[in-house]
């Protein structure tokens, strides 16, 4: 396996594991940052080449990731990475969460567009504590964004709408 970027120079604190597998196999990956940590069962049919996007990233923690492969034989092959994402120095307001519940929030992340004046302007998903965990550079003036219910995210920019996968790949 192998840890690479995400598939856009404008999408922040993804990377992802490529893995070719001799048979068919599906993927598990446990990750930790030491504050927390989450479980992943990937539902995507078994394949003998994975893609499997690491999201929820924060900036400057090393995350220990375990990913377990099981393949269709019922063999299993184990891995441990330590894997760090940053913000490469940009420039993002900072986000203090007023309101809500988070027994409300699923999975525990809020999603928005934000725009200024003579800065860059993004899209922008927070965890609880207002910390961002995910960041796409966007043209000028993102309105509003949205997640997809097939895994992609859609943000609607000046007059257009723009999709992408949450590891940057356009989609439309």
């Amino acid at each position: 396996p192998e840890v690479v970027d995400a598939k856009s120079d404008d999408v922040f604190l993804v990377r992802r594991i490529v893995v070719e597998t001799g048979e068919p196999a599906v993927a598990v990956l446990d990750i930790d940052d030491g504050e927390l940590r989450r479980h992943i069962e990937f539902t995507a049919p078994a394949a003998t080449s994975l893609d499997l996007p690491l999201l929820g990233l924060r900036p400057g923690v090393s995350q220990a990731v375990h990913l377990t492969l099981v393949g269709e034989s019922g063999a299993q092959a184990d891995f441990d990475f330590e894997v760090a994402a940053d913000l490469a120095g940009l420039l993002l307001p900072d986000v203090e969460l007023r309101a809500g519940d988070p027994a409300d929030a699923e999975p525990g992340y809020t999603m928005f567009a934000t725009w200024a004046v003579d800065l860059a302007n993004y899209v922008m998903v927070v965890d609880l504590q207002g910390r961002p965990v995910w960041v796409w550079r966007t043209p000028p003036d993102p309105k509003a964004a949205f997640p997809q219910p097939d895994g992609t995210v859609s943000a609607v920019v000046a007059s257009s709408v723009s999709r992408r996968t949450f590891d940057g790949e356009v989609v439309a």
